[in-house]
């Protein structure tokens, strides 16, 4: 009698968010809304894991550690210094800019690609 396979299912993705700044409803509401145009769901088939600085860049090198330790799939980074802290702290995890329009592109040479599916 053949043995059965008990196939796993894939982990859950996870979206870790490093903000330089507070969090605001509307800043998250268009994220989940993004999110959810290209079939992700929090919590049902995504995890979100938000790490803020609220303000306070010296934490923003010790947060994104954080993230990378928690190995997640993918980071968005808001803000300059968040992109900052992140490109210093990984080139292996993919990254996703937001409200980055004075950080050149040619500073990323070193970045991770970003995948076109999570």
């Amino acid at each position: 009698m053949p043995r059965r396979l008990n196939a796993q299912p894939a982990p859950m993705p996870i979206i870790g968010v490093l903000d330089s700044a507070a969090a605001t409803a509307l800043k998250f509401s268009a994220f989940y809304d993004g999110l959810k145009v290209e079939g992700f769901l929090k919590n049902q088939n995504v995890t979100v894991e938000y790490h803020s600085a609220e303000g306070d860049y010296a934490r923003l090198p010790e947060l994104a550690a954080q993230l990378v330790n928690r190995r997640v799939t993918l980071i968005a980074a808001l803000g300059n210094p968040a992109a900052a802290a992140v490109k210093a702290a990984t080139t292996k995890i993919p990254v996703v800019l937001r409200w980055v329009p004075i950080l050149p592109r040619s500073d990323w040479s070193t970045a991770s690609t970003i995948p076109e599916r999570i």
